[in-house]
């Protein structure tokens, strides 16, 4: 694994649509759930079906912090002052600095998360950290060059309701030749080492060239997902999440209070582990959910071949594991699990980001 690239606050908002996920786990009612814990965002949802056990993993201390302060904030927070918080809309980021100051006086925060954070927010005057993880801040740069190239385009996607309607726009007056343009122009390895991985690029493995890879998926997209109603395609062109349907599931009014009852009322044990999975993964078992991330593609070698069959001891039988594949499929031995993916292609198919292979595989051991 590339631990240099993760080792540090790679995620303000996150990169993945947990959607997914919460509608498997409410449909699967697993027990004890591992994730990885990215900005907090992608991992605490999963909260939402009252498992006994979340372990949230990550090597990045910074992300660890970043999950502990939203699991902090769903325990004392209404879901308007989570939103006011966060910079959500329908409020602004650069908003209601004293507030958000009050509000997270009012939080019960582990020593070292506490001074990771009271030393951040002095930093940045208390305005919202949802958008300075490297990943966020890299969709920013990518939205300026959007609008300076697109221009008064940049944001028509957004104004639709119905899917319809967005087709029709993008079939008969989207800006085509100009997108491919952009696409051709960021959508490539060097421009993606430049600004975040620093030369620690996946080593893709997809037939398609990065230009047909990311050209085909934002089709898709936008072909089965309002504009609106995704974080993703706001963070690319507009550099923020401007729609409260674009909010993702982190602070869905439909599952907010169910994870705020799962911590606060001692159904569910939040574990943060700040380690390398495949050390957590020899220490806890019966895991009967599994949620990957997009890790496995920055996989190489032996630990690519193998990663399947070292967490297999941790799980539970039938146990579900979820892997988002990006420019990158494992090749990996797959013995001992069953591929259920198409059991879930109808929710695969609404995921508001689009840019995965998703892959779900049960442990039939």
């Amino acid at each position: 694994m590339t631990e240099k690239y993760f080792k540090s606050l790679n995620y303000s908002l996150g990169n993945e649509d947990t959607t997914l996920e919460v509608e498997m786990v409410k449909k699967l009612n697993p027990k004890k759930v591992l994730a990885v814990a990215g900005s907090g965002g992608r991992s605490l949802p999963l909260l939402c079906h009252g498992p006994s056990d979340l372990y949230c993993v990550d090597l990045s201390k910074e992300q660890i912090h970043l999950t502990e302060l939203r699991s902090s904030c769903y325990k004392e927070f209404s879901l308007e002052d989570y939103l006011l918080f966060w910079g959500y809309p329908p409020y602004e980021p650069e908003d209601n600095t004293r507030k958000r100051n009050t509000l997270f006086n009012e939080l019960d925060l582990s020593d070292d998360c506490k001074k990771f954070f009271s030393r951040l927010y002095d930093e940045i005057n208390w305005i919202s950290p949802l958008y300075l993880g490297k990943w966020e801040k890299t969709f920013q740069v990518v939205a300026k060059i959007i609008k300076k190239i697109m221009g008064s385009q940049h944001d028509k996607l957004f104004q639709f309701s119905t899917l319809e309607d967005q087709l029709d726009y993008y079939e008969k007056d989207f800006p085509h030749l100009r997108w491919r343009f952009l696409v051709f122009l960021m959508g490539n390895k060097s421009f993606f080492n430049a600004l975040l991985y620093k030369g620690h690029f996946i080593e893709k493995n997809v037939e398609e060239t990065h230009f047909e890879y990311y050209l085909k998926n934002f089709d898709h997209l936008v072909k089965n997902v309002l504009a609106k109603e995704s974080f993703f395609l706001q963070l690319v062109f507009l550099g923020k999440v401007l729609t409260k349907e674009g909010i993702p599931i982190e602070a869905d009014p439909s599952i907010f209070d169910d994870i705020k009852r799962s911590l606060n009322e001692g159904n569910a044990s939040l574990h943060l582990e700040q380690k390398d999975i495949f050390e957590l993964v020899k220490k806890i078992d019966n895991i009967d959910f599994f949620s990957f991330s997009d890790v496995p593609s920055y996989f190489t070698g032996d630990v690519e071949k193998n990663f399947l069959q070292n967490i297999r001891p941790c799980l539970s039988s039938n146990g579900v594991v979820v892997l988002r594949y990006y420019l990158r499929i494992s090749e990996v031995d797959e013995t001992g699990y069953q591929d259920i993916t198409q059991d879930f292609s109808n929710l695969i198919r609404k995921e508001k980001v689009g840019m995965y292979r998703i892959k779900i595989l049960k442990n039939i051991s």
